[in-house]
Parts: structure tokens; sequence; C-alpha cells
């Protein structure tokens, strides 16, 4: 669905998104393809809405926090990688 490139597409890969955060805040792969879906919205100029390019910075700059934290708990704790598999 996400790659098809339609606008409707976009839309519900982007309900999907906010859906996986919504079960997981700290899933970063989310965000970051969240995010991407703005920037999808951007370049096709699906939408003129100002608000856009923030949104694709916001949601990039949230899964980089979530990234680096989860990278950070790994090191601290390796254990849990292979206890969660």
């Amino acid at each position: 669905m996400y790659a098809q490139r339609t606008q409707e597409a976009n839309i519900q890969a982007r309900q999907m998104f906010e859906r996986a955060f919504d079960l997981d805040p700290q899933f970063a792969t989310a965000y970051a393809f969240l995010g991407r879906t703005y920037l999808m919205e951007l370049i096709y100029q699906w939408s003129q809405d100002p608000q856009i390019p923030e949104q694709v910075v916001v949601f990039g700059q949230k899964a980089v926090a979530l990234m680096t934290l989860n990278r950070r708990r790994m090191k601290r704790w390796p254990w849990v990688t292979y206890a969660s598999a």
C-alpha cells in the first residue's frame, strides 16, 4: 500500500503508522515512516498545508531520538534483546 505512491495509499499508510505508535510509543520505525508519509505529501504536493514540512522534521527527530534511546538500552541490557525474541 505505502509503495503505491497515491494520495489514498499515503493516507492509509499514515493511519497505520499512527496506530502502530499508539500501540507502542517506543516504536521508532513507525515515527520514521509516519514522517515519510508527510514527506511524500510534500513532494507530490497533495496538500498546501504549511505545517507539512514541520511534521516531516518532528516525526523524523522523534524517530532518531527513540532509536538512540533504544540503542543505549540495548548496550546496557543486551539480555533484553534475547529475552524478548
